[in-house]
């Protein structure tokens, strides 16, 4: 029940993907998508219309997401007519949680600023929560679970240099603002800022705690009963060794994070080097020491489809030993950020025995993103990610179990970006598939 994940396929990203094209650049622009495809919702296909306004001025962004589900025959054997999803529009009850789900899912997003900026605020869909140097936390992704649940979540983030106190700043966030689960918060400190030695005086020294209040919500097996909120505490610095503008930087960074369940503790520790080189190449890597049952990065971007198995693995049922483990990752930005791809890779140093525990869980994981987004040079565009976990093989590398894939294809013309998105996803309950298509047009000004 836990050995085999759910595989999504190119992962309903025309339900979530159009954020991807939106513009968070300082230009003022403003933008709208039509979609005509089709859903798998809770197991029933439906037609689907889409309507997906854009506004981007400045800092200030807003994008809302109104669509129709539909059908032409309510039940096999019906009047042929135009039969919508009532449940998309009308709440289930008069209850505030089930009204606010409801009509706020109808926000894309509504931003102020960028991840990174002195004042960065984000409400909708987020497909990046990150806290720290992410070794507890790294792009948590609250659209995983689109159509079927639609989830509005929070990102805050402030640093006292906004108010002339550079010294301290809190990145916050929440993966469901109505229905609270995940929810985490850093704060952070430059103890050296007023120093005056060059580079130093931006080091950090933080400290992190994250929680998921309900870790067997989404789930499809059932409750195994006493289940108790995960508590995650971490603490990291990051301290900055060379920073030769648009030419080379290198920063130290370290974490000591504490995994809890049922009062029982699990810890683990890294230590990394990451820099980037002429603007064009990023580069990083990581030495860890993970105790019992401890699992770095817990809270990632498929954490959703995977918490309750998350859940089972930190109490003890892949019964992992303690190992010293690894992390490369290298990237490239070309084209001022038209051409973009970043990879991780990260496993076990030397190879896994079966006296170690869950192998599953200690073979490498791949993490891979490819962006390109060039209209005045070719009017193709694409984006797509790659998650793998439990790589023993080079031909497990591409095996559809324990991976996590979303693709997104447009050709522009004129003002009119058109997106093809094909989706299919694996039900390992039921061992069958959800296939859906959609031809998606978005149309800038």
């Amino acid at each position: 029940m836990f050995g085999k994940r759910a595989f999504l396929l190119l992962v309903l990203i025309g339900s979530a993907g159009f954020t991807w094209a939106q513009d968070e650049s300082a230009q003022a622009n403003f933008g709208f998508g039509l979609g005509l495809g089709t859903e798998v919702i809770d197991g029933k296909t439906w037609q689907n219309l889409s309507f997906v306004p854009d506004l981007a001025f400045g800092e200030f962004g807003i994008g809302l997401d109104l669509r129709i589900n539909f059908q032409f025959y309510d039940e096999p054997g019906s009047p042929f007519g135009f039969y919508p999803r009532v449940e998309d529009w009308k709440a289930n009850s008069a209850d505030f949680v089930d009204w606010a789900q409801l009509y706020l899912s109808k926000i894309a997003y509504i931003r102020w600023g960028l991840k990174g900026k002195p004042l960065y605020i984000k409400l909708g869909m987020i497909q990046d929560g990150t806290l720290g140097n992410g070794f507890l936390m790294a792009n948590y992704n609250n659209t995983i679970l689109r159509p079927e649940k639609k989830i509005t979540g929070l990102a805050f983030d402030v640093d006292g240099s906004l108010f002339g106190f550079p010294l301290i700043g809190i990145e916050t966030f929440s993966g469901n603002l109505i229905q609270p689960d995940v929810l985490g918060a850093r704060l952070y400190f430059r103890p050296l800022v007023w120093s005056g030695i060059p580079i130093l005086d931006a080091a950090q020294i933080g400290g992190t705690y994250v929680t998921d209040l309900d870790p067997w919500r989404h789930s499809q097996a059932p409750n195994p009963g006493n289940v108790e909120r995960v508590q995650a505490v971490n603490v990291d610095v990051r301290v900055p060794v060379v920073n030769l503008e648009n030419v080379f930087s290198l920063a130290l960074f370290g974490d000591a994070s504490w995994l809890n369940t049922q009062s029982y503790w699990r810890s683990g520790q890294m230590i990394g080097f990451g820099g980037a080189l002429f603007n064009l190449v990023t580069y990083g890597a990581q030495v860890r020491f993970l105790g019992q049952d401890f699992l770095p990065v817990y809270f990632d971007r498929g954490y959703d489809i995977k918490r309750d198995q998350n859940y089972m693995l930190l109490q003890g049922a892949g019964n992992i030993s303690p190992y010293t483990g690894w992390l490369a990752s290298l990237g490239f930005n070309l084209l001022e950020e038209k051409l973009v791809f970043y990879s991780s890779l990260e496993g076990p140093l030397g190879e896994p025995k079966a006296g170690s525990g869950s192998l599953a869980a200690l073979y490498p994981k791949l993490r891979s993103l490819l962006r390109f987004n060039a209209p005045e040079l070719v009017p193709v565009s694409l984006e797509a990610y790659y998650d793998k976990d439990n790589i023993n093989s080079l031909q497990s590398l591409f095996s559809g179990e324990d991976a996590l894939v979303g693709a997104r294809i447009g050709y522009k013309t004129g003002p009119a970006i058109i997106y093809l998105v094909y989706n299919a996803r694996y039900l390992p309950v039921t061992d069958t598939w959800e296939v859906t298509s959609k031809l998606e047009t978005v149309v800038k000004f």
